[in-house]
């Protein structure tokens, strides 16, 4: 049993009849949530770090409290009840579009599994909803059964999220490992920077993506934080680079991001010549 909840993510993305529907979905998702300021609103790039999984915390903290509240609160906790069936479907609607962002900037696998996870939660809102008309209508019964058949619908949508999360690496910082040496270090250059295109080099097992700026050579790592894509392999364009795979773009000079999905900022490192050869070391915070 334990074992088939463990690879039932990574089952549905394997399941290619799910681009019927992951495919239309995309589509409309890119065209309406355009890149810029909205889009990099709902990943949380203000935020500085996904925006979705801190919104979750509300439809789930509503509804876990009306269960308690049917279940536990007799008749003077039904009006509360009542009130937090009908919160957490109001807070689901936000709740999905920033997931609905972030989802339209995975993978192909991913978005297989992050459809069904939608689905999941798109059920669990429906009967949710369904639940606090009936409680309106006076059909208590229903609506409380209503309300534990969402639960758990909710409770598969949040596994295959910690599937996407904790598994697939979606919404972590992929940058993390990069150097943080603040000292002075050898940098092995593979070509030469320009102002228009990176070269990639090596600190010591890591790989930067040097830049020819306006104040001299400057660095960044080259995993990009979103997904891991190759940044030294990205467009250069006034002062940033851009992430080929989905075009996360960063400020060289000090790693900052300026447009998503990334929502972490990018490793910088300063960078000089010295006795020959270049040396980069860790820009601080």
């Amino acid at each position: 049993m334990v074992s088939s909840l463990r690879s039932l993510g990574e089952s549905l993305e394997a399941v290619d009849r799910l681009d019927r529907i992951v495919d239309p979905l995309h589509r409309v998702v890119v065209k309406v949530l355009r890149r810029g300021s909205v889009k990099d609103a709902l990943h949380g790039v203000w935020l500085g770090h996904p925006l979705h999984p801190l919104l979750t915390d509300l439809p789930i903290g509503f509804w876990t409290s009306a269960s308690v509240l049917d279940l536990l609160g007799g008749r003077r906790g039904r009006q509360a009840a009542d009130a937090m069936v009908g919160l957490g479907v109001a807070s689901a609607l936000p709740t999905a579009v920033a997931g609905l962002a972030d989802w339209s900037e995975l993978n192909r696998p991913e978005r297989r599994s992050g459809v069904v996870h939608a689905g999941m939660n798109l059920t669990a809102t429906v009967l949710y909803a369904t639940s606090f008309l009936e409680r309106r209508a006076g059909r208590r019964r229903t609506g409380v059964a209503l309300a534990l058949a969402g639960a758990t619908a909710a409770t598969v949508g949040g596994f295959l999220g910690g599937h996407l999360t904790f598994s697939r690496g979606a919404g972590v910082n992929h940058a993390k490992e990069a150097p943080s040496d603040t000292r002075w270090n050898e940098l092995a250059l593979e070509g030469t920077p320009t102002r228009d295109r990176a070269s990639r080099a090596h600190l010591d097992d890591a790989v930067l993506a040097v830049v020819d700026t306006n104040a001299g050579p400057a660095a960044i790592f080259a995993r990009c934080s979103h997904l891991g894509g190759p940044l030294d392999e990205g467009e250069v364009l006034d002062g940033c680079i851009r992430c080929p795979w989905h075009q996360s773009t960063f400020r060289i000079a000090d790693g900052a991001v300026v447009h998503g999905p990334a929502t972490a900022p990018q490793p910088a490192y300063e960078v000089k010549a010295h006795d020959g050869t270049l040396r980069a070391r860790r820009r601080s915070l």
